[in-house]
């Protein structure tokens, strides 16, 4: 579910995300492994060496359950989009 009082264009990069996820959500478990986060993330054309992809996907995972949901995803999405482009989104939330 998103998060209420999102400006127009985090709300479309949240839906963005909530399809990503759910297509590469292979086994329909609700969450990606290790292995379909780094999937997602190679189709989505983002690559990283092996300390990157590491790092990355604890960061995605706020929980820490070794497991990343569809919302830490989205969250994860926006969160690297305003790093790509700052000045397209400057206040997330």
């Amino acid at each position: 579910m998103m998060p209420t009082g999102l400006s127009p264009q985090i709300s479309q990069l949240f839906m963005q995300a909530s399809q990503i996820f759910r297509s590469m959500d292979y086994n329909w478990s609700g969450g990606l492994d290790k292995k379909e986060w780094k999937r997602a993330m190679l189709n989505l054309g983002i690559s990283f060496n092996k300390d990157e992809a590491k790092r990355l996907f604890y960061l995605a995972d706020t929980d820490r359950s070794g497991r990343i949901t569809e919302r830490e995803f989205c969250e994860f999405w926006v969160w690297l989009n305003h790093q790509r482009s700052p000045q397209m989104y400057p206040t997330l939330y």
